[in-house]
């Protein structure tokens, strides 16, 4: 193949994800994979793909079940990002709504009532966090940390 060729080639084919992880969850796989040229972030399986724009490769921040918490990283100062949970069902591959307040800075905890993402409050008022329920929705708790025996970590 000349030089030339393979400068064409290199230039006008396809774009490849700059990065990819496997999440394996007891019902399958989902290839997480994301490309640098245009930001999207993919969550695929053999017969569902899900797209959302991340600035970074988010790690899998929390794993329950069939579904996993990662971080959608925006890129910008004023807001970090949001948080969202991709679930793996009988029925396919879905996401939860994206959630949270624009801090990358949350924590996971198991609690009674399952994983808990706690995040600082904005602009220094208590911790905010969220629940994911047994359907793949998320829920905010707005009765405060103490009624579910935790203490503020921040």
């Amino acid at each position: 193949m000349s030089c030339l060729a393979l400068t064409v080639s290199l230039v006008a084919g396809p774009a490849f994800a700059d990065d990819s992880t496997e999440i394996r969850l007891p019902l399958g796989s989902v290839l997480m994979t994301r490309t640098s040229v245009n930001d999207d972030l993919t969550l695929a399986t053999d017969v569902d793909t899900l797209t959302f724009q991340s600035a970074y490769f988010p790690e899998v921040e929390a794993l329950s079940g069939n579904s996993f918490l990662i971080f959608l990283a925006t890129g910008e100062h004023d807001c970090a990002g949001y948080y969202i949970w991709g679930t793996l069902e009988d029925t396919g591959l879905r996401a939860s709504p994206q959630f949270g307040n624009c801090s990358d800075r949350g924590e996971v905890l198991r609690t009674a009532k399952g994983l808990m993402l706690v995040m600082p409050g904005p602009k220094g008022s208590g911790a905010v966090s969220y629940f994911l329920n047994k359907d793949g929705t998320v829920t905010e708790n707005n009765q405060g940390l103490e009624a579910d025996g935790i203490v503020d970590p921040f």
